[in-house]
C-alpha cells in the first residue's frame, strides 16, 4: 500500500480509538482493519477472533461441542425467524389484500356516488327542460291568449267601423235624396207659375 512515514497510517486517526477497535476490551469484529502493513493477521490472534468461544484461542481448523450445539440452536433460530418471516409476509400480504379491499371498496361507494349525482344531475336537466318547455307553452298560450283578445278587439273595432261608415253613408244618400226632393219640389212649383211654360 506504501503509506507514507508521516501522517496518519490508514484507520489510525489520531491519538484515540482505532478504527473497529472501539476502547481497551472487547476487540470482537475488529477484522484485519486498522493493521500496519507488514505485520500481518498473527496480531489478532491475541485476541478473541469472531465466532470464538470465550474459553482460550484455537487454531482454525479445531471445532468443539459447544460451537456444534450454538450452530445448531442457530440454524434452529434462522428456521423459525424464516418462518416469522414467512408469516410476516403473510400478515403483510394479508393487510396488503386488506388495505385492496378497503380501496376497492373505497372506489365502488365513490363510483356509486358519482353514478348517483350523474342521475340527479340527469333528472335536474330533464326537469329543467320540462319546465323551460311548460314556460314556454305558457308563454305561447298566453301570447295566443293575447292575440285572440286583440283580434276579437280589431275585429268588434271593424264591425262598429263598418255600421258607422254604413250610416255615415245611409245619412249622405237621406240627405242627397232630401235635396233632390226639393230641388224638384221648387222646379215643379216654378213650373207651375203662369208664364213659364
Amino acid at each position: 500500500m506504501g503509506a507514507s512515514e508521516e501522517g496518519n497510517k490508514r484507520g489510525e486517526g489520531k491519538e484515540g480509538n482505532k478504527r473497529g477497535e472501539g476502547n481497551e476490551g472487547n476487540k470482537r469484529g475488529k477484522g484485519t482493519r486498522g493493521i500496519k502493513e507488514g505485520e500481518g493477521k498473527e496480531r489478532i490472534k491475541e485476541g478473541r477472533d469472531r465466532g470464538e468461544s470465550k474459553k482460550g484461542k484455537r487454531g482454525k481448523g479445531e471445532k468443539n461441542d459447544k460451537q456444534e450445539e450454538s450452530r445448531e440452536r442457530r440454524k434452529g433460530l434462522q428456521t423459525n425467524r424464516k418462518r416469522g418471516k414467512r408469516m410476516t409476509e403473510d400478515n403483510r400480504r394479508g393487510r396488503k389484500e386488506k388495505k385492496r379491499e378497503e380501496r376497492r371498496g373505497e372506489e365502488k361507494r365513490e363510483e356509486e356516488k358519482r353514478r348517483k349525482d350523474r342521475r340527479r344531475k340527469e333528472k335536474r336537466k330533464v326537469k329543467k327542460k320540462e319546465e323551460r318547455r311548460r314556460k314556454k307553452r305558457r308563454g305561447e298560450e298566453k301570447r295566443g291568449e293575447k292575440r285572440r283578445r286583440e283580434e276579437k278587439r280589431w275585429r268588434k273595432k271593424r264591425e262598429l267601423d263598418k255600421r258607422r261608415k254604413e250610416r255615415r253613408e245611409k245619412k249622405r244618400e237621406e240627405k242627397r235624396r232630401e235635396k233632390r226632393r226639393k230641388e224638384r219640389t221648387v222646379l215643379t212649383f216654378h213650373l207651375l207659375q203662369p208664364g213659364n211654360t
